[in-house]
């Protein structure tokens, strides 16, 4: 009985002791081959083949404690594709639910805000864990698209305020002359002869 106690107690999946000992390395296979499953699957489009140099220029900047945070063109750079493929197809993987990306921030005292530096990727294994991820990608996206919806509401009004206060100031002068008869209009005269008219309230002789 001891000795099924103990076998039991033993009984550790080879994968993990695989992890244990090489967890970037095994985490990196088991991206390349879950990016191959969507390929032949159909949720990636095989059209673009392009975009496999992309993932594996990108699993492999992957740090020693399992990191991940590559900018766009350095992935570009690494995989001899645009910084624009590299977006697509970054986003194709986060809509599949193969990675998980999280905005990293940092505080620009010039600026006095949070400005984005980069991202953060997660590679995601397990089906519950690829299902959290597209959820996390579908409010991620509606929140960014909210923002920029009131970016562009706050510069379209401010370009609008901006186009009126400059109609304003530099409207025609208003007329006061128009409608009055030829003998109540007010004479052309000088700045200080219109100041004695006025003060005089009756027109030069």
């Amino acid at each position: 009985m001891a000795i099924i106690s103990k076998f039991v107690r033993n009984r550790v999946p080879a994968l993990q002791h695989e992890m244990k000992s090489h967890p970037t390395t095994k985490l990196k296979y088991l991206f390349k081959s879950n990016v191959e499953a969507a390929f032949e699957s159909g949720e990636l489009p095989k059209r673009y083949h392009g975009w496999k140099a992309i993932f594996h220029a990108f699993i492999d900047m992957m740090g020693p404690d399992g990191a991940l945070y590559p900018s766009h063109a350095k992935i570009a750079e690494k995989s001899g594709a645009c910084v624009r493929t590299v977006w697509s197809a970054l986003n194709a993987l986060e809509r599949i639910g193969l990675i998980r990306v999280t905005a990293r921030y940092t505080y620009d005292a010039e600026k006095g805000k949070k400005v984005r530096t980069s991202n953060e990727y997660e590679v995601m294994l397990t089906g519950a864990q690829k299902a959290a991820a597209m959820i996390a990608c579908t409010v991620r996206k509606a929140h960014e698209s909210s923002k920029r919806q009131m970016k562009q509401q706050a510069k379209a009004a401010k370009s609008f305020i901006h186009d009126l206060t400059a109609t304003i100031t530099h409207k025609t002068p208003l007329n006061i002359n128009r409608g009055l008869k030829a003998e109540d209009r007010m004479p052309k005269m000088s700045h200080w002869d219109t100041i004695e008219w006025l003060r005089r309230g009756s027109q030069p002789t």
